[in-house]
């Protein structure tokens, strides 16, 4: 389901629908954590011979239509970008500073504060990006259990 939502938003943002984006697109999805256009790239070339550029401008315009997100710096100790595939619906991000486990959080307060911003300023259209960062139930537990 997820992938037929990335391809109609490709389509409606007046973008094509080509078969190594819809490639691309499949191999984010299926990634069990945030992902680097390297690591796409190695997994796809072998079998699909997608080079590394056509992937970093794939998950580039999927984060522009807004069903992928390029996640802040979660994980200081990498310096290339990592992706996750998400919903088009205004969320946020919670990641596992441990595992880099994410997680997609629906509910937001900051309407509110947007407004205000843009009336103090006097910017238009003010928007803006929020991860939380923390760790996971799992990795909490594991960090406990090594403390004692």
């Amino acid at each position: 389901m997820e992938l037929a939502i990335a391809m109609d938003r490709l389509l409606q943002k007046g973008h094509a629908v080509t078969p190594q984006r819809r490639l691309v697109a499949r191999a984010l999805l299926a990634a069990p954590s945030p992902v680097s256009a390297q690591e796409l790239a190695a997994t796809l070339g072998a079998s699909t011979g997608i080079g590394q550029m056509t992937v970093y401008r794939t998950l580039t315009l999927l984060a522009e239509i807004g069903v992928a997100y390029q996640l802040a710096a979660a994980e200081p100790d990498r310096h290339e970008a990592r992706y996750v595939f998400c919903s088009s619906d205004h969320h946020h991000h919670l990641i596992c500073r441990a595992c880099h486990t994410v997680v997609e959080v629906a509910s937001c307060a900051m309407a509110e504060v947007d407004q205000d911003v843009a009336q103090r300023t006097g910017f238009q259209g003010v928007a803006h990006h929020l991860d939380f960062v923390g760790l996971c139930p799992q990795c909490a537990a594991s960090e406990t259990r090594e403390a004692h």
